[in-house]
């Protein structure tokens, strides 16, 4: 996702569950980096993660890092946050 649509995301999810933890988010154009972003989600302590790139970018991702980033659930969710942001309709 774009980083206004994680952002906005974000900004709603922690409105409609104050007591929500959020470790961190990105958005998700990081190809050059990818290991930074996987060291920054294995040291953030996070439990749940969601992957919201398209398809196949997020089962790739997933099944290189799944062993390494440290979170016990593993989640792609494509367009998911786009629906949540507004930016589309569902």
């Amino acid at each position: 996702a774009t980083e206004y649509v994680v952002s906005k995301t974000v900004e709603i999810a922690k409105v409609q569950n104050p007591n929500l933890n959020i470790a961190g988010y990105n958005n998700g154009y990081f190809w050059d980096d990818e290991e930074a972003v996987v060291t920054k989600i294995r040291e953030s302590g996070a439990k749940l993660l969601f992957v919201a790139i398209t398809s196949p970018k997020k089962e790739n991702f997933i099944n290189k890092w799944q062993d390494k980033l440290g979170v016990d659930f593993v989640m792609g969710v494509g367009g998911t946050f786009d629906v949540v942001a507004g930016k589309v309709n569902r």
